[in-house]
Protein backbone atom coordinates (compact mmCIF):
# COMPACT_ATOMS: atom_id res chain seq x y z
CA UNK A 1 0.00 0.00 0.00
CA UNK A 2 1.32 3.57 -1.14
CA UNK A 3 2.49 5.48 2.26
CA UNK A 4 0.02 9.07 1.95
CA UNK A 5 3.55 10.96 1.38
CA UNK A 6 4.12 8.66 -2.08
CA UNK A 7 0.52 9.38 -3.90
CA UNK A 8 0.83 10.48 -6.96
CA UNK A 9 0.68 14.95 -7.59
CA UNK A 10 -2.55 14.19 -9.55
CA UNK A 11 -4.33 12.18 -7.52
CA UNK A 12 -3.93 14.46 -4.73
CA UNK A 13 -4.72 17.38 -7.00
CA UNK A 14 -7.86 15.37 -8.53
CA UNK A 15 -9.18 15.04 -4.61
CA UNK A 16 -8.82 18.80 -3.65
CA UNK A 17 -10.29 20.13 -7.07
CA UNK A 18 -13.19 18.12 -6.29
CA UNK A 19 -13.81 19.45 -2.76
CA UNK A 20 -13.60 22.30 -3.87
CA UNK A 21 -16.69 21.97 -6.65
CA UNK A 22 -19.82 23.69 -4.93
CA UNK A 23 -23.02 23.27 -6.51
CA UNK A 24 -24.51 26.92 -7.47
CA UNK A 25 -27.33 27.92 -6.13
CA UNK A 26 -30.07 28.59 -8.63
CA UNK A 27 -33.50 30.40 -8.04
CA UNK A 28 -35.74 27.10 -7.58
CA UNK A 29 -33.72 26.64 -4.37
CA UNK A 30 -35.57 29.57 -2.89
CA UNK A 31 -39.02 27.56 -3.47
CA UNK A 32 -37.37 24.42 -1.88
CA UNK A 33 -38.85 24.30 1.34
CA UNK A 34 -41.91 25.74 2.78
CA UNK A 35 -39.69 28.28 4.80
CA UNK A 36 -38.21 29.70 2.35
CA UNK A 37 -41.07 29.39 -0.55
CA UNK A 38 -42.99 31.67 2.26
CA UNK A 39 -40.34 33.93 2.60
CA UNK A 40 -39.43 34.45 -1.29
CA UNK A 41 -43.20 34.83 -2.19
CA UNK A 42 -43.89 37.41 0.51
CA UNK A 43 -40.92 39.02 -0.45
CA UNK A 44 -41.98 39.07 -3.95
CA UNK A 45 -45.34 40.78 -3.04
CA UNK A 46 -43.38 43.48 -1.15
CA UNK A 47 -40.66 43.83 -3.71
CA UNK A 48 -43.22 44.95 -5.94
CA UNK A 49 -45.58 46.66 -4.03
CA UNK A 50 -42.35 49.17 -3.04
CA UNK A 51 -41.35 49.58 -6.25
CA UNK A 52 -44.71 50.54 -7.81
CA UNK A 53 -45.61 52.91 -5.38
CA UNK A 54 -42.52 54.57 -5.33
CA UNK A 55 -42.10 55.24 -9.07
CA UNK A 56 -46.00 55.59 -8.79
CA UNK A 57 -45.55 58.66 -6.50
CA UNK A 58 -42.54 59.84 -8.20
CA UNK A 59 -44.52 60.35 -11.75
CA UNK A 60 -47.42 61.40 -10.24
CA UNK A 61 -46.46 65.26 -9.76
CA UNK A 62 -48.41 66.91 -11.94
CA UNK A 63 -50.75 67.76 -9.35
CA UNK A 64 -48.71 69.70 -6.84
CA UNK A 65 -48.70 72.89 -8.37
CA UNK A 66 -44.71 73.20 -8.27
CA UNK A 67 -42.49 73.11 -11.30
CA UNK A 68 -40.08 69.68 -11.86
CA UNK A 69 -37.06 70.93 -9.80
CA UNK A 70 -39.23 72.50 -6.68
CA UNK A 71 -40.74 69.03 -6.60
CA UNK A 72 -37.70 67.15 -6.84
CA UNK A 73 -35.92 69.34 -4.45
CA UNK A 74 -38.93 68.73 -1.96
CA UNK A 75 -38.70 64.62 -3.41
CA UNK A 76 -34.95 65.14 -2.54
CA UNK A 77 -35.22 66.77 0.67
CA UNK A 78 -37.16 64.18 2.54
CA UNK A 79 -34.81 61.13 1.90
CA UNK A 80 -32.41 61.95 4.95
CA UNK A 81 -35.17 62.32 7.52
CA UNK A 82 -36.46 58.98 5.88
CA UNK A 83 -33.90 57.01 6.45
CA UNK A 84 -33.07 57.98 9.83
CA UNK A 85 -36.76 57.18 10.47
CA UNK A 86 -35.50 53.86 9.22
CA UNK A 87 -32.58 54.04 11.21
CA UNK A 88 -33.69 54.26 14.28
CA UNK A 89 -36.88 52.07 13.92
CA UNK A 90 -35.58 49.01 12.62
CA UNK A 91 -33.47 49.36 16.09
CA UNK A 92 -36.93 49.57 18.54
CA UNK A 93 -39.65 48.53 16.45
CA UNK A 94 -38.40 46.17 14.39
CA UNK A 95 -37.78 45.00 10.45
CA UNK A 96 -41.53 43.34 10.18
CA UNK A 97 -43.49 46.46 11.42
CA UNK A 98 -41.33 48.84 10.04
CA UNK A 99 -41.73 47.91 6.59
CA UNK A 100 -45.27 47.71 6.71
CA UNK A 101 -45.46 50.81 8.79
CA UNK A 102 -44.11 52.54 5.86
CA UNK A 103 -45.46 50.72 3.33
CA UNK A 104 -48.65 51.86 5.10
CA UNK A 105 -47.77 55.48 5.50
CA UNK A 106 -47.10 55.24 1.63
CA UNK A 107 -51.14 53.82 1.12
CA UNK A 108 -52.69 56.46 3.67
CA UNK A 109 -51.17 59.35 1.82
CA UNK A 110 -52.31 57.88 -1.41
CA UNK A 111 -55.51 57.29 -0.16
CA UNK A 112 -56.04 61.04 1.43
CA UNK A 113 -54.98 62.65 -1.70
CA UNK A 114 -57.95 60.76 -2.92
CA UNK A 115 -60.06 63.55 -0.50
CA UNK A 116 -58.60 66.41 -0.72
CA UNK A 117 -59.92 68.95 -3.54
CA UNK A 118 -57.94 69.90 -6.74
CA UNK A 119 -57.81 73.51 -5.18
CA UNK A 120 -56.13 72.46 -2.41
CA UNK A 121 -52.69 72.59 -4.14
CA UNK A 122 -50.91 72.97 -0.39
CA UNK A 123 -52.51 70.38 0.94
CA UNK A 124 -51.71 67.96 -1.72
CA UNK A 125 -47.82 68.52 -1.74
CA UNK A 126 -47.73 67.77 1.95
CA UNK A 127 -48.97 64.68 1.56
CA UNK A 128 -46.95 63.60 -1.77
CA UNK A 129 -43.97 64.52 0.32
CA UNK A 130 -44.81 62.61 2.91
CA UNK A 131 -46.03 59.67 0.62
CA UNK A 132 -42.49 60.43 -0.82
CA UNK A 133 -40.84 60.25 2.64
CA UNK A 134 -42.55 56.80 3.72
CA UNK A 135 -41.90 54.91 0.45
CA UNK A 136 -38.30 55.83 0.44
CA UNK A 137 -38.39 54.78 3.98
CA UNK A 138 -40.22 51.05 2.74
CA UNK A 139 -37.37 51.25 -0.16
CA UNK A 140 -34.91 51.29 2.59
CA UNK A 141 -36.11 48.62 4.72
CA UNK A 142 -36.75 46.59 2.01
CA UNK A 143 -33.22 46.02 0.95
CA UNK A 144 -32.02 45.72 5.07
CA UNK A 145 -35.16 43.33 5.88
CA UNK A 146 -35.02 40.84 2.70
CA UNK A 147 -30.86 40.40 2.55
CA UNK A 148 -31.57 39.08 6.67
CA UNK A 149 -34.03 36.68 5.71
CA UNK A 150 -32.33 34.45 3.86
CA UNK A 151 -29.69 32.50 4.50
CA UNK A 152 -26.23 33.34 3.34
CA UNK A 153 -25.57 30.57 0.30
CA UNK A 154 -29.34 32.52 -0.81
CA UNK A 155 -29.28 35.65 0.17
CA UNK A 156 -27.76 36.96 -3.56
CA UNK A 157 -29.95 34.98 -4.95
CA UNK A 158 -33.14 35.86 -2.94
CA UNK A 159 -32.15 39.34 -3.40
CA UNK A 160 -31.58 38.78 -7.29
CA UNK A 161 -34.89 37.28 -7.63
CA UNK A 162 -36.95 39.85 -5.35
CA UNK A 163 -35.13 43.15 -7.24
CA UNK A 164 -36.20 41.60 -10.63
CA UNK A 165 -39.64 41.75 -9.44
CA UNK A 166 -39.02 44.99 -7.76
CA UNK A 167 -37.97 46.15 -11.68
CA UNK A 168 -41.17 45.02 -13.11
CA UNK A 169 -43.26 47.19 -10.27
CA UNK A 170 -41.25 50.17 -11.39
CA UNK A 171 -41.75 49.26 -15.09
CA UNK A 172 -45.41 49.05 -14.67
CA UNK A 173 -45.82 52.11 -12.41
CA UNK A 174 -45.97 54.36 -15.74
CA UNK A 175 -48.74 52.52 -17.18
CA UNK A 176 -50.76 52.75 -14.39
CA UNK A 177 -50.80 56.55 -14.34
CA UNK A 178 -52.53 55.96 -18.18
CA UNK A 179 -55.82 54.37 -16.27
CA UNK A 180 -56.79 58.31 -15.34
CA UNK A 181 -58.64 58.14 -18.99
CA UNK A 182 -60.66 55.32 -17.27
CA UNK A 183 -61.40 57.39 -14.35
CA UNK A 184 -59.53 59.86 -12.87
CA UNK A 185 -58.70 58.80 -9.28
CA UNK A 186 -58.09 55.33 -10.55
CA UNK A 187 -54.25 55.37 -10.96
CA UNK A 188 -53.76 56.63 -6.87
CA UNK A 189 -56.39 53.80 -5.84
CA UNK A 190 -54.26 51.07 -7.72
CA UNK A 191 -50.82 52.70 -6.33
CA UNK A 192 -52.28 52.95 -2.85
CA UNK A 193 -54.09 49.66 -2.83
CA UNK A 194 -50.96 47.61 -4.14
CA UNK A 195 -48.97 49.54 -1.29
CA UNK A 196 -51.55 48.34 1.47
CA UNK A 197 -51.32 45.45 0.10
CA UNK A 198 -47.60 44.80 0.26
CA UNK A 199 -47.93 45.87 4.12
CA UNK A 200 -50.12 43.77 5.17
CA UNK A 201 -48.14 41.02 3.29
CA UNK A 202 -44.64 42.13 4.94
CA UNK A 203 -46.76 40.83 8.47
CA UNK A 204 -46.70 37.62 7.40
CA UNK A 205 -43.15 37.83 7.45
CA UNK A 206 -40.68 36.51 10.38
CA UNK A 207 -39.03 39.23 12.38
CA UNK A 208 -35.05 39.15 12.12
CA UNK A 209 -34.40 41.81 14.48
CA UNK A 210 -32.57 39.95 17.15
CA UNK A 211 -32.45 36.73 15.07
Amino acid sequence: MLQPHLLPYQAVSKVAAGERVVRRPSYLDLFRTPRLRHISLCCVVVWFGVNFSYYGLSLDVSGLGLNVYQTQLLFGAVELPSKLLVYLSVRYAGRRLTQAGTLLGTALAFGTRLLVSSDMKSWSTVLAVMGKAFSEAAFTTAYLFTSELYPTVLRQTGMGLTALVGRLGGSLAPLAALLDGVWLSLPKLTYGGIALLAAGTALLLPETRQA
